[in-house]
């Protein structure tokens, strides 16, 4: 992805004011331009669905319904920031959600659109699931 169009889509995320869903509601845009101008070899893109916030049951909803959104998320971030693999953290309990969110990474890289040469151009950005046991990011 060139710098240009990188820079265009951090833009965009600007503008629609995009925010994080933690406690800090960081903006997106200034979490993916970090990222890009992180200093180092690697730079890599986590997806927190640990939902350790007493009484919230968000992230387990947005796995179970929205799947697909979260991991698209996740490629398009990996691509605009120029990140080399994506990990989803899923809170051990969350079986049902493990499993929907590892079909979808199998789904999107039978698509083509996550892995080894991303719709058949030289781009690769592989995601997984990190499932853990009680530790907050």
């Amino acid at each position: 992805m060139a710098s240009g169009d990188r820079a265009a889509v951090i833009e965009q995320l600007k503008a629609s004011d995009l925010r994080g869903m933690g406690g800090a509601g960081v903006p997106a845009h200034q979490k993916w331009s970090d990222v890009w101008h992180a200093k180092g070899d690697e730079e890599y893109i986590v997806c927190n669905a640990e939902e350790s916030e007493p009484g919230t049951f968000k992230d387990r909803e947005l796995l179970t319904q929205h799947a697909h959104l979260v991991l698209e998320g996740v490629i398009l971030a990996g691509l605009v920031t120029g990140a080399t693999r994506g990990t989803i953290y899923i809170r051990h309990e969350y079986s049902e959600q493990i499993e929907v969110m590892q079909r979808e990474i199998i789904r999107a890289q039978d698509l083509g659109a996550c892995g080894q040469g991303i719709f058949k151009s030289t781009l690769n950005f592989p995601v997984e699931v990190c499932q853990f046991w009680r530790l907050h990011l």
